[in-house]
């Protein structure tokens, strides 16, 4: 029995085993395929990244927080104001007043674009 629980262990920690290397990963990638929510995230990035490219502005939030000072992230045309809407509805007015409601300001509460 303690040799089938070990073979058990072993087999399992073999499964478990993530790529450290370049070759590794793309390996994995190959064989698995990208996570999903991992492709979402990747994908979500790039639409943003082509967005500014194409509207010529790069909307970032950076985070005024003491505990988090360096934490930042692009924001995306579609991401949506504390006021409910989105970040185009502020873009015509130079990131202020609202041109759907009286909101003065965007203000971000997404994390991801």
């Amino acid at each position: 029995r303690a040799n089938r629980e070990t073979h058990t262990l072993l087999a399992l920690s073999e499964m478990m085993m993530q790529p450290n290397t370049p070759a590794g990963v793309r390996k994995a990638l190959a064989e698995h395929g990208a996570a999903p929510g991992a492709k979402q995230l990747l994908l979500r990035e790039r639409d943003a990244a082509v967005a500014a490219i194409e509207r010529g502005l790069y909307t970032l939030y950076r985070s005024t927080s003491r505990e988090h000072p360096d934490f930042c992230t692009r924001v995306a045309p579609q991401a949506l104001c504390l006021c409910g809407h989105p970040l185009d509805a502020h873009a015509t007015k130079g990131m202020r007043q609202c041109g759907e409601c009286k909101c003065k300001a965007y203000r971000s509460g997404s994390a991801r674009p």
